[in-house]
């Protein structure tokens, strides 16, 4: 829309899995300053945002090959093609020459629609991303991690859910493995999200912090999960001795929440 409007649009590419106020947390204004500095042109960052999208390592380059071709011809010059031309050559590993002639031979044709990935789907869903903080501090094994129990965490997401299992599971064996992963769900949006938060996001006393904060969600989360639930039970009791002890339960799970956990 900026750029039908005539405006010189440039983007700024994140680290997996965060969006700018998850960077200045965990890794301050320098980090968000760094992000700010590799800020590209839109037609730029689909490209990235394509390769990032596809294991380039395996067929799919291919498909990556299709999609950032569709976008390259969108290009408004000739050297803005070559050189997005050139990008492609070296992210696919394939000739420049090649690249150039599957752009002359196949028909111009709209971009297919960009999936729908679960980090664009629930962004700003603050909770969840609690979630997925907590379970990448436990996968890569942070310190201040060490001692988290994640099985006391209701986590919405089914995929969410047997990584945990996974990590607490493999606490037991004495090794948690991030690669592991890959053998049980191989390459998926969930699981991508949390192996790029490894990437320096996990690292330093804001994303100590931050863990605690998140830690500190779920768990109020789960308290008034249950005080709906004691109400609800409170309204349906049939017994004043059975009310009088839900009422007991519900007061002091309301004075945990109101104490922050």
């Amino acid at each position: 829309i900026m750029k039908s409007e005539g405006l010189k649009v440039r983007v700024v590419p994140l680290p997996e899995g965060l969006d700018p106020d998850d960077v200045i947390r965990t890794q301050g204004a320098e980090g968000y300053r760094k992000c700010l500095d590799s800020s590209m042109p839109l037609i730029d960052f689909r490209i990235h945002a394509a390769a990032r999208k596809y294991d380039l390592k395996s067929d799919e380059k291919r498909d990556f090959v299709r999609e950032a071709l569709s976008i390259v011809r969108e290009a408004e010059s000739e050297t803005e093609r070559e050189e997005l031309l050139r990008r492609i050559s070296a992210a696919a590993d394939v000739s420049l020459t090649a690249l150039q002639r599957d752009l002359e031979s196949t028909p111009s044709v709209a971009p297919p629609p960009a999936p729908d990935p679960v980090s664009k789907r629930d962004e700003g869903d603050r909770e969840r991303k609690a979630e997925r903080f907590v379970l990448a501090a436990c996968l890569f094994n942070k310190p201040y991690a060490e001692a988290c129990d994640l099985f006391a965490f209701d986590f919405r997401d089914e995929v969410f859910e047997k990584v945990a299992e996974y990590v607490m599971e493999a606490r037991e064996r004495g090794r948690v493995s991030p690669g592991g992963l890959f053998d049980l769900f191989g390459s998926r949006p969930e699981i991508d999200e949390l192996i790029g938060l490894g990437d320096g996001g996990l690292d330093g006393e804001r994303a100590e912090k931050y863990f605690s904060d998140c830690v500190a969600a779920l768990k109020k989360r789960a308290l008034k999960e249950r005080i709906a639930i004691c109400t609800e039970a409170v309204e349906e009791a049939k017994t004043s001795e059975e009310r009088a002890e839900l009422l007991t339960s519900l007061k002091e799970l309301m004075k945990k929440l109101n104490q922050g956990i």
